[in-house]
């Protein structure tokens, strides 16, 4: 009498390898775009930082700034930022509004990206 082995037929092992594979890739898929998120919201986060400290770094000053705009290169968080202050003037002669624009600049190339916008109005502060 023969006796018959018990174990899994290639069928079934390919079966559940194929479960495995779509399974990976899927979760695989879920981190990456976990990550990039979270690296966003950095970027994001440290933008608007820079956009408020500009505006209150001028605030604190007492300057009450002519129409222009105003480029200026910093570094944050282990990052290269590029802000641009561009201010207008309004209707009312003792307003301007202003606008603080955050780039994240790559030093390996001459690309940037607008991470952060902040736009306000000022008047005198005395």
């Amino acid at each position: 009498m023969k006796s018959r082995s018990r174990g899994f037929t290639l069928v079934e092992v390919m079966v559940a390898l194929v479960i495995f594979a779509v399974a990976s890739v899927s979760l695989m898929r879920s981190i990456t775009m976990a990550v990039d998120t979270q690296s966003r919201l950095e970027e994001i986060t440290l933008g608007q930082w820079i956009a408020e400290n500009e505006y209150n770094e001028l605030y604190m000053t007492g300057q009450f700034p002519g129409p222009g705009e105003n480029k200026k290169n910093i570094q944050m968080g282990g990052y290269d930022w590029r802000v641009v202050r561009k201010v207008k003037a309004t209707t009312d002669p003792a307003m301007r509004r202003i606008e603080f624009e955050v780039f994240m600049t790559f030093s390996d190339s001459f690309k940037e990206r607008s991470v952060a916008t902040l736009a306000t109005f000022l008047g005198p502060t005395q």
